[in-house]
């Protein structure tokens, strides 16, 4: 796919790795505010990185209502039937893990095949949880790995995304907030950021059309992590 300066030409994973350049840019201002974009570069990263991973050559996989994570009937073979549990470790929290109530082998999953001319994006939270599913949506292929977070870092996560929605939703006032917080929440979002695309074997990064297929992106997250200590 050609590119020219007359277009945008926007990629699933090129999106990722320009918001991975922009928190990288940013990372090594001494401006005080680079904070405020790098929460939502990173943030905006992961997001898309996550969405990179599930689409697996699906639109579907990542439109909202077409699958459910909560309810939904699971096949595990030819007849045994299991249901998809939400779990959240804290009722007040929006993140939460997907579990099952049979083991997970073979698995196929019962897809609702609504059509809407208004199609949405699944939302930041589901698309975590299942990149962090090791039942089923990232077990699609034998080589897919799940992203293994913790509480903890669930919690930092969670801290990320209410300060990212701050920053871009911000009502007038005076906030102070801790840089040192804020560097230990995004430490786990590079983390997982460096995990989906290095690790978990579901997202290919060089493309012929690709914008950033020269760009070393080891070393981009090495210095945003370096920035990070």
């Amino acid at each position: 796919m050609g590119r020219d300066e007359h277009s945008l030409i926007i990629y699933e994973v090129d999106n990722a790795l320009d918001s991975l350049l922009v928190a990288k840019n940013f990372i090594e201002l001494s401006n005080e505010y680079k904070w405020k974009w790098c929460t939502i570069a990173l943030h905006d990263c992961l997001y898309a990185l996550a969405i990179s991973a599930l689409v697996n050559g699906n639109y579907d996989n990542v439109i909202e209502g077409r699958f459910v994570d909560g309810g939904t009937i699971v096949k595990w073979g030819d007849d045994e039937i299991g249901e998809i549990q939400k779990v959240k470790t804290y009722p007040n929290r929006h993140y939460y893990r997907i579990e099952y109530d049979v083991p997970n082998s073979n698995s196929g999953m019962d897809v609702k095949n609504k059509k809407s001319k208004n199609d949405k994006l699944i939302g930041f939270w589901t698309a975590l949880a299942r990149v962090m599913d090791g039942g089923y949506w990232m077990k699609r292929m034998i080589s897919h790995k799940p992203l293994v977070l913790s509480d903890d870092e669930l919690e930092e996560i969670h801290f990320v995304k209410e300060l990212r929605n701050d920053f871009v939703h911000y009502i007038p006032s005076v906030k102070v907030h801790s840089v040192e917080q804020i560097k230990r929440g995004l430490k786990v979002v590079v983390k997982s950021i460096d995990f989906l695309l290095n690790e978990s074997n579901t997202i290919i990064t060089v493309r012929d059309y690709s914008k950033y297929g020269s760009i070393n992106v080891n070393e981009v997250i090495h210095v945003i992590k370096g920035n990070l200590e």
